[in-house]
């Protein structure tokens, strides 16, 4: 008879706070959601407005046993600008209560910690706690709203605001979640959000992201294959490039040359 490895297992769903614990086998039971015993430990109704918002995008860590959140952002809008968050909060009993231990601030210079950020990856390695890529959902106001808006062609939006994202390809890391160290500001790989990260054989690996760049942004790279795209089925709306002059009566040669050009480069790929 084969001879049975209990394992006492404990994860954490935050969003509202639930612990769980149980009792698996080692043979595979560790995959059954059933087998644990759930507790929520800290609600999302009624809110404490003494603890992190409620977020999407954020990560959560261990380390020496405290728990760690990080970042994330608000509701997504074209109306107004995203809440995003730049801040690091410290749970020491199992997500109970929690402590902010550090604050990105924009006027203490770009190296005090990481910029906000959503949907980042995030590891801990060698006793400290990793921030990794990710993206800040930043916008801005649309220069053409909303005098300019008549002019676009029938069925483009005209928004108040408009998206002016930045995906990262930065590395952070910390022992406590409150002095942040830049591990590199450049990266090798592209600046990406949803990217995966895992520690496997004593080293930091990441794989996967997101990405939205306009095609001839990245032509040379999906044609050389170090990018693919990853979702054919949904396109991205198509937006629009527009050349406003003056009037199309007697154009000048090198107005005319330069409305070819782009219709060249960007007429059917753009």
């Amino acid at each position: 008879m084969k001879s049975l490895r209990t394992i006492a297992r404990a994860t954490f769903i935050l969003g509202c706070v639930v612990a769980a614990s149980g009792l698996a086998n080692a043979g595979g039971g560790a995959a059954n959601i059933g087998s644990y015993r759930w507790t929520n430990v800290r609600p999302t109704v009624p809110f404490n407005p003494a603890i992190w918002a409620p977020r999407a995008g954020l990560q959560a860590v261990e380390l020496r046993n405290d728990l760690y959140v990080m970042g994330g952002r608000g509701p997504f809008s074209f109306e107004t600008e995203t809440v995003l968050y730049g801040d690091v909060w410290k749970s020491s009993d199992v997500g109970a209560t929690w402590t902010r231990v550090a604050q990105w601030q924009p006027n203490q210079g770009a190296q005090q910690m990481w910029k906000p950020r959503a949907y980042f990856g995030s590891v801990t390695h060698r006793g400290r706690m990793y921030v990794i890529g990710g993206q800040n959902f930043e916008s801005k106001p649309n220069p053409i709203f909303p005098n300019g808006c008549a002019f676009l062609p029938p069925g483009v939006p005209c928004l108040p605001i408009v998206p002016n994202s930045t995906f990262f390809d930065d590395v952070w890391s910390s022992k406590d979640g409150v002095t942040w160290t830049p591990e590199t500001m450049d990266a090798p790989w592209e600046g990406r959000a949803g990217l995966s990260a895992v520690v496997h054989n004593g080293a930091i690996h990441i794989f996967g992201g997101l990405a939205l760049f306009p095609y001839f942004f990245v032509e040379r790279e999906l044609e050389s294959g170090k990018l693919v795209q990853a979702i054919t089925d949904y396109p991205p709306p198509e937006l629009s490039i527009n050349a406003v002059y003056e009037t199309r009566r007697h154009l000048l040669p090198k107005l005319q040359a330069f409305l070819g050009f782009l219709k060249e480069q960007f007429g059917t790929k753009a």
